[in-house]
């Protein structure tokens, strides 16, 4: 996002009563740990960092979210 940070947008979404409550996956090329907790903070439902996972990984991760009603 060429303006913004995906966190910042997240934290925009947060805000706006109408999708406050919207599951949101991270999937980042930052992994530092203040950036994580700063995700989780503001609601994400979970951090991926794309360096560390596969697309079939993600893949799973959201079908898990979908099966078990988070998302």
């Amino acid at each position: 996002i060429p303006k913004k940070s995906g966190l910042e947008v997240l934290g925009e979404i947060r805000e706006n009563p109408s999708c406050k409550d919207l599951p949101v996956i991270i999937l980042s090329n930052l992994g530092q740990e203040g950036d994580i907790q700063r995700g989780k903070n503001l609601g994400a439902i979970s951090y991926l960092i794309k360096a560390q996972i596969s697309i079939d990984d993600i893949i799973g991760k959201v079908k898990g979210y979908l099966e078990t009603g988070k998302i």
